[in-house]
């Protein structure tokens, strides 16, 4: 089910988004005649829990930032219950087997920067420490195992990288399948 699409920088909702009711709610308590706070906290529920969203790539509490700010809520803005309903739902209704792995290995992708950053950080430290600690001799064991620990991670990215690009292309694949006709029914395996 597709209920939120971009286009030229816009999310669009799928009119059918207002018979399900965490999404009605948004819809209904917005009183605006062109509904912008309702195509606003929808497009807030899109791109925090879409993995199509551009802003997947950060962790979710940069993601939030980046996205509040960009959408023009108020730097105090926290998601209320109805809001936190919906993401709810939309998270719920777009998960397969396939999205729930590309979700998570994305997730432990981004866990495995930071993991590399930090591990950059320790290597230099002791680096540093080395060189001002003339008298000592230099603890080359533990600068070695960091130094073997990244290697091995970034050994293992790419690999990671290549797994994110062929479950993306089955996510895609099974999206293109999921194609409905007016009134309800679905593609005949013979039809175009």
């Amino acid at each position: 089910m597709q209920l939120f699409k971009e286009e030229e920088y816009r999310v669009i909702v799928d009119p059918e988004i207002k018979i399900i009711k965490e999404f009605k709610v948004i819809w209904t308590r917005d009183k605006d005649r062109k509904k912008r706070n309702a195509f606003n906290e929808f497009a807030y529920i899109y791109h925090m829990n879409d993995y199509k969203s551009p802003y997947s790539i950060y962790s979710e509490k940069e993601r939030e930032g980046r996205i509040l700010k960009e959408l023009g809520f108020e730097a105090s803005f926290k998601p209320d219950k109805d809001l936190v309903s919906a993401c709810k739902k939309y998270v719920k209704l777009q998960q397969t087997p396939t999205i729930k792995s590309l979700t998570a290995i994305k997730e432990g992708l981004l866990s495995s920067a930071q993991v590399i950053n930090s591990l950059r950080i320790r290597i230099d430290q002791a680096l540093e420490q080395d060189e001002q600690d003339d008298d000592e001799a230099p603890d080359i064991t533990s600068i070695v195992r960091s130094v073997t620990q990244l290697l091995d991670l970034s050994e293992k990215i790419p690999k990671a990288i290549d797994t994110i690009t062929s479950l993306e292309g089955k996510v895609k694949s099974e999206q293109s399948n999921d194609t409905r006709i007016k009134g309800g029914g679905t593609k005949g395996m013979f039809e175009d």
